[in-house]
């Protein structure tokens, strides 16, 4: 109730500022115009000639002036499909906007433009189009070879791909390899390599919340499929032989954005490689650290 309350005595107070009245929603975007009324449902806002109707729900904040804006980089799609990165340095209801692009001033008229995007805004509450990184998981193994293999490391190398057709849906690219202790026989060594690829959801709903810790949660889940490769090491025979078989897996995690463009993950992973005579599978918690492009 406190915070409804003070976020319409917010939007309340912004209806009778000097224009232009400056709105950000949770997606990135920017608008600019005049407040025409205001209610606990939303705000109508008079911008680019039209009229637009925002519900309270997709607002992140609000300003009464441009200041914020004079010393922000961000990106202004014009209606041709252009877009222009600088930073806002003042606004014109009839002229249009003075951009720096920090070599020089520009002005877009509002005619031209499309809309206004804070990028940083934009990857929070859609995902970034990339991201890559590196994980080490402990891992038991279960099923019907549980008891002749013991629990050990694997190390992974990750890429996910925002497909940008349903929010928060990734396609991921995993390439991990399993050191293997084999409890029956001293004399035989055993390795996995397993290429698997699959598409990964991310919970992006936490991002565009103004909470300082839970705004920085990703929960996620995927799944994933692929090939292996069984290498097998006979040190009594001073051999070595393998063969491909299909790998499939699941997965549960939540990542940490730290800072800009860091993340922290945690996972949980199940992994399952069929075989001819039998299936070896395993339980995995892990940790890893990536990269968002």
């Amino acid at each position: 109730m406190k915070s409804s309350f003070l976020a319409i005595l917010l939007i309340g107070a912004l209806a009778i500022q000097a224009f232009p009245d400056v709105i950000r929603l949770k997606d990135g975007t920017i608008l600019l115009g005049n407040v025409t009324t205001a209610s606990e449902d939303g705000v109508v806002l008079a911008a680019l000639g039209k009229t637009i109707r925002i519900p309270t729900s997709e607002i992140s904040k609000t300003e009464t002036d441009l200041e914020a804006l004079r010393s922000q980089a961000l990106e202004l799609l014009l209606k041709d499909g252009s877009v222009i990165r600088g930073k806002v340095k003042d606004y014109d209801a009839e002229i249009g906007l003075y951009v720096d692009l920090e070599f020089g001033e520009i002005t877009i008229p509002l005619e031209s433009l499309g809309s206004i995007q804070d990028p940083v805004q934009r990857n929070r509450s859609r995902g970034y189009p990339i991201q890559a990184g590196i994980s080490a998981a402990y891992y038991q193994p279960v099923g019907s070879l549980g008891s002749s293999f013991g629990s050990n490391f694997s190390i992974s190398a990750f890429a996910e791909f925002n497909l940008k057709i349903v929010r928060g849906l990734y396609a991921g690219v995993d390439f991990s390899h399993l050191f293997l202790t084999y409890k029956a026989d001293a004399d035989l060594s055993y390795g996995i390599s397993a290429l698997t690829a699959g598409p990964i959801y991310q919970l992006l709903l936490l991002r565009t919340s103004n909470l300082p810790f839970i705004k920085n949660l990703v929960p996620w889940a995927g799944l994933s499929a692929g090939v292996a490769y069984v290498a097998v090491k006979d040190q009594a025979a001073a051999a070595s032989y393998g063969e491909m078989d299909p790998v499939f897996g699941a997965g549960l995690g939540l990542d940490y954005h730290a800072g800009a463009r860091f993340l922290v993950r945690l996972s949980g992973r199940w992994l399952l490689v069929p075989q001819s005579a039998s299936a070896f599978q395993l339980l995995a918690g892990g940790l890893g650290l990536a990269y968002c492009f």
